[in-house]
């Protein structure tokens, strides 16, 4: 469990940099949260140095086939998040590090007077700051590419029609047309996506609340939260006239939240139980 936690952590908080942060200088702050975080797997948790730098390695292949620039999306889709996942769930399986651990935090949880803290199992507090860098800026980079993805196909379809229609001279000056004035996605590794308004920072927000609410057991509450948010988007959605394209938005990218959200609860619920 702790070495999915610190998987997490290099990605979540590299993710949160590079969004904010470019060039060199995203680099050096990115290493140097990497270096802090290997000083408390190996000389906190006494973690094995080799595990830590393999989880490293799977951080550096996220970022080299992901993007946080919105708008950008590489031409890998959604499989460094299917990788990911696998990961995941193959250090969960295989992690032989919930045998007791030794070092500076462990001392530290061992001598901490706050009862609240010390009713937490230490991998639960890992693994859940470690979810709360990753369900910020790594599950929007996980949505954008769903929706993405959506909108890569319903492009498809006026193009094939124009194809049909129009000789291919004509297609092609109107395509050129269409392509300048952002209706159609350009080639490459740039998608154009409508966005709805807020949905970045209210998508964080949310997953966060729900994983919260979730483990309190408030579970009626954390309905509240989804159904609020359909309320909140009805007027953007409902001027969308009749081709429900902002609906399907809404929908994927809701979905896709709430399973990143509860995908952290059950990770979470097994934590506490190692």
């Amino acid at each position: 469990m702790m070495l999915a936690a610190f998987l997490l952590y290099f990605i979540g908080s590299a993710d949160l940099i590079r969004s904010r942060c470019s060039g060199w200088i995203a680099t050096a702050i990115i290493a140097v949260g990497w270096a802090v975080g290997a000083v408390v797997a190996v000389g906190g948790l006494s973690l094995p140095l080799v595990w830590i730098m393999a989880m490293i390695a799977v951080a550096i292949a996220w970022l080299a086939t992901t993007t946080a620039t919105e708008r950008i999306r590489p031409s890998f889709g959604l499989y460094p998040a299917s990788g990911l996942a696998i990961v995941v769930l193959v250090t969960l399986a295989f992690d032989g590090t919930a045998a007791p651990v030794s070092g500076f935090l462990v001392d530290w949880y061992d001598s901490t007077p706050t009862a609240a803290v010390r009713a937490v199992p230490l991998a639960a507090l890992v693994l859940g700051a470690a979810l709360i860098l990753f369900l910020g800026e790594s599950s929007n980079i996980i949505v954008r590419e769903a929706l993405s993805r959506r909108t890569r196909q319903s492009a498809v379809a006026p193009q094939a029609v124009a194809t049909q229609s129009e000789s291919s001279n004509r297609w092609k000056r109107r395509a050129s047309l269409r392509t300048a004035r952002g209706v159609m996605p350009p080639t490459g590794s740039e998608v154009l996506v409508e966005d709805l308004k807020g949905g970045r920072s209210i998508g964080v927000i949310e997953r966060i609340l729900i994983v919260a609410l979730t483990l309190s057991g408030a579970y009626v509450i954390a309905g509240a939260v989804i159904a609020a948010k359909g309320i909140v988007r009805f007027p953007e959605i409902s001027k969308d006239g009749s081709s429900g394209s902002k609906a399907e938005y809404f929908l994927v990218g809701s979905l896709v939240s709430w399973a990143l959200a509860l995908g952290a609860v059950g990770l979470l619920l097994v934590s506490a139980q190692v």
